[in-house]
C-alpha cells in the first residue's frame, strides 16, 4: 500500500498487468436524462477513478497538489449546469457541459501533464457503450483539452502581437 491506497481500488480499475479494466457495461444514451439526473448517473460510476485521482496526483509532486477528487468535480459540474441554465443554453449544449465537467481531470489519474488528452480517452474505456455522436463528442473533447491552461496557451499564443 502506498499514499494509503488500498490495492483492491487499485484492481477495480487495473488489471495484474497494468492495463485499464473499469468499464460501465450499460448502454447510455446521454440525451434521454436531465442534466443533473446525468451527471448523478456518470459521477456514480466516475467516483473509483476519482477515489484515486488526488492519491496519485499527490504522489507526483513532492508537496502533494491541490485536491481533484470527487468534491471537486461535482463542485466544477454544479458550476457549469448553474452557467450554461444562467445563459440559456440549449439542451443538447447542456448536456454536452456535463459530459465534458465530469470527464475534465480523469487523466490525473495517469498524467497531470497530458491529463486534458488523457481524460476523454479514459472516459471512453469506461463508458464503451455511452451514445454519443462524433460531433458532440468533438465538443465534448475540446472542452475537456482546452480547460487546460497549458492547451489553451499553445491555442492562443500565435494570436499575439
Amino acid at each position: 500500500m502506498s499514499l494509503g491506497i488500498e490495492i483492491k481500488a487499485v484492481d477495480k480499475l487495473f488489471d495484474s498487468k497494468g492495463n485499464w479494466k473499469y468499464q460501465v457495461e450499460e448502454e447510455i444514451k446521454p440525451y434521454t436524462y436531465t442534466p443533473k439526473n446525468l451527471e448523478t448517473k456518470l459521477l456514480d460510476n466516475l467516483k473509483p477513478v476519482y477515489d484515486l485521482v488526488s492519491r496519485s496526483l499527490d504522489s507526483m509532486f513532492e508537496y502533494g497538489f491541490n485536491k481533484h477528487d470527487i468534491t471537486h468535480i461535482e463542485d466544477v459540474t454544479s458550476e457549469v449546469r448553474k452557467l450554461l441554465d444562467e445563459s440559456d443554453a440549449d439542451q443538447k449544449t447542456k448536456i454536452i457541459g456535463i459530459i465534458a465537467s465530469v470527464t475534465h481531470d480523469l487523466g490525473n489519474i495517469l498524467s497531470r501533464k497530458s491529463h486534458s488528452v488523457l481524460s476523454t480517452l479514459i472516459f471512453k474505456l469506461i463508458f464503451s457503450n455511452f451514445q454519443i455522436n462524433i460531433e458532440d463528442w468533438i465538443r465534448v473533447k475540446e472542452a475537456v483539452i482546452y480547460h487546460d491552461e497549458p492547451m489553451i496557451e499553445e491555442e492562443i499564443t500565435p494570436w499575439e502581437f
